[in-house]
């Protein structure tokens, strides 16, 4: 699980949040829990030292896509 989360107020209109994983390669229970307890309901990228994964607002996830592939895009995959 996470050690911490550090949160940051979206900007009215935001269309997903982005945080970092360093504890392990895929999404843990709280990226979940974060995601459905957000108010109001906005997905998440989780980002991890190899991989990115995308958490719908519903709570689902999936893979999206590696991390090196992530940081080559000009903007977030949809």
């Amino acid at each position: 699980m996470h050690k911490a989360i550090i949160e940051f107020s979206m900007g009215e209109g935001a269309k997903a949040g982005f945080h970092t994983a360093i504890m392990d390669q895929v999404p843990e229970d709280s990226d979940v829990f974060h995601v459905l307890a957000r108010t109001p309901s906005v997905p998440e990228y989780i980002g991890t030292k190899d991989f990115v994964y995308y958490i719908e607002a519903n709570g689902n996830a999936r893979y999206m896509m590696t991390m090196e592939e992530f940081r080559k895009k000009k903007t977030p995959p949809q």
